[in-house]
């Protein structure tokens, strides 16, 4: 009896995986950066809470002033999946996974090369210089920029959504797929991921 009672104590304590998030294969640390200001008035909001739950942990930070914020979660083992919270008072909590699975129609591939990447979605193929930036169909029917960023030996997609930008970079070679709010990284071998996040928050 005392036997099952730790089993069941052991299951409740465990972290949920996530099903939605980044999966961020064998990097041990992701820094999550950016900024959070209002969105109709594009002014930084202090104070505002980034929340980043792994499959291990739960890290979280504040904006300063100026409305930025930088963390770094790391782990000795795989940090699994990752999901980011953005939240202020006054204005409307936000998922940064959620924010994506609610933007695009359809799955996007891109293989992430050195000074390259390679993104295919439905109906949709280039390739990408640094910096080059094309377009891609969003369930509403509108375009959505997303582009090449590449910074200190990373590569990777920015994606603008409205007055929101998510840019997620690692050490090329790797590949990247986004879809229903899972964003997955696979042959990531240089340990570090950035996720950055410009955050456009709404009054509730």
């Amino acid at each position: 009896m005392l036997a099952i009672l730790a089993l069941l104590a052991s299951a409740v304590a465990a972290s949920p995986i996530l099903e939605e998030g980044f999966a961020v294969d064998a990097a041990r640390e992701v820094i999550v950066s950016g900024s959070v200001f209002d969105s109709a008035a594009g002014t930084p909001i202090q104070a505002a809470q980034i929340t980043v739950l792994s499959d291990t942990s739960t890290e979280r930070t504040t904006t300063g002033p100026d409305g930025v914020f930088r963390m770094s979660t790391t782990s000795t083992e795989k940090l699994g999946t990752l999901s980011i919270e953005v939240s202020a008072y006054g204005y409307q909590s936000k998922y940064v996974e959620t924010l994506l699975r609610d933007a695009f129609r359809h799955r996007i591939d891109a293989q992430v090369g050195v000074g390259a990447i390679q993104v295919k979605a439905r109906k949709f193929e280039a390739s990408l210089a640094c910096g080059a930036t094309a377009s891609i169909e969003l369930k509403s029917g509108g375009q959505a920029p997303v582009s090449n960023v590449c910074s200190d030996g990373l590569a990777g997609l920015e994606l603008t959504l409205r007055k929101n930008r998510v840019a997620i970079l690692a050490a090329p070679p790797y590949s990247m797929r986004v879809e229903n709010g899972r964003i997955v990284l696979g042959g990531v071998t240089g340990g570090r991921v950035e996720i950055r996040v410009d955050a456009a928050m709404l009054t509730r």
